[in-house]
């Protein structure tokens, strides 16, 4: 097994707060539950090798295998109310920055042919396989032991306003995020030879700088956590632009319910708009739903 090179990892990190501090284990039950059993300071990286039991989407678990992927919780705090343009910021940015920092690897690794895409609301897909999977939970804050300077976002530590601040405004999210790096699932898992896929075997068994797929990662979701850095308008233009399934035919699987539909668009709740066969108009929460190309 490889272990990941934290020296490495930091020369490659530039941002002012996110994954500064790094939590790292060989082995855990989850990340996410790490995060939620402990008070971590705003910004953390909670990584691990391998999870015994790995949260997913409506609390489904997995196991991560260990040796060459990355499988990681990354702790935000956020003072005052959440807006619910900032919800869509924080879920939306998650597998744009993704996305985006697979394929800066893919390019500067010669691969430049190899495509990624967002698969609404939180998967990164290559050659219609999963990459990379993630979701974001908020959790009650429980007592820091930091400053309360150090449990803001970095866009968010000068009051002008001198307004008494207190820890019980704060709501915490955790952001868990799994990316196949140098280990394909399928290859110990045959029920997923048609369903997931690493970097690696997609691009002809070379293998990727974990490291540097991590502190890309972190590079780019600090950027579009701060509103003076990208409006949404322009943050969901630009996810859009990288969704697999926008403009085309889906099944769309919500409760107990399945039917058809076109993808329409995002909109500013990060809910996904699409029109059934009737021509009614209908709003999708990642929540309550899943999207199935057809």
């Amino acid at each position: 097994m490889t272990i990941f090179n934290q020296n490495l990892y930091f020369e490659n990190l530039q941002t002012q707060q996110l994954g500064r501090p790094l939590f790292y284990k060989e082995r855990v039950t989850s990340t996410m539950t790490i995060g939620k059993e402990n008070f971590f300071q705003n910004g953390t990286v909670i990584l691990a090798e391998e999870q015994t039991e790995g949260k997913g989407r409506r609390s489904r678990s997995f196991h991560s295998p260990k040796g060459g992927n990355l499988f990681f919780t990354l702790v935000l705090h956020y003072e005052g109310r959440v807006t619910t343009e900032f919800y869509t910021r924080i879920n939306l940015s998650v597998p744009l920055s993704t996305h985006e920092s697979v394929h800066d690897q893919f390019i500067r690794n010669g691969f430049s042919r190899i495509q990624s895409k967002i698969k609404w609301p939180n998967d990164v897909y290559v050659n219609n396989l999963k990459l990379s999977g993630m979701l974001v939970d908020t959790v009650l804050q429980q007592k820091p032991k930091s400053s309360f300077e150090d449990c803001l976002l970095p866009f968010q530590r000068a009051d002008k306003n001198n307004n008494p601040r207190s820890i019980a405004n704060l709501t915490t999210f955790l952001v868990g995020v799994g990316i196949n790096v140098n280990i394909d699932p399928s290859e110990s898992n045959l029920e997923l030879k048609s369903v997931a896929t690493s970097m690696k075997s997609t691009c002809d068994g070379h293998s990727f700088v974990r490291e540097k797929v991590l502190a890309s990662f972190l590079n780019r979701y600090e950027y579009y956590l701060d509103p003076k850095n990208i409006s949404l308008n322009q943050l969901l233009e630009s996810y859009q632009a990288k969704e697999m399934n926008l403009n085309k035919h889906v099944m769309v699987i919500k409760d107990n319910e399945k039917f058809k539909a076109k993808s329409l668009y995002i909109n500013t709740n990060g809910r996904l708009v699409v029109r059934k066969s009737n021509n009614e108009i209908v709003e999708i929460a990642d929540s309550e739903s899943s999207i199935r190309s057809i």
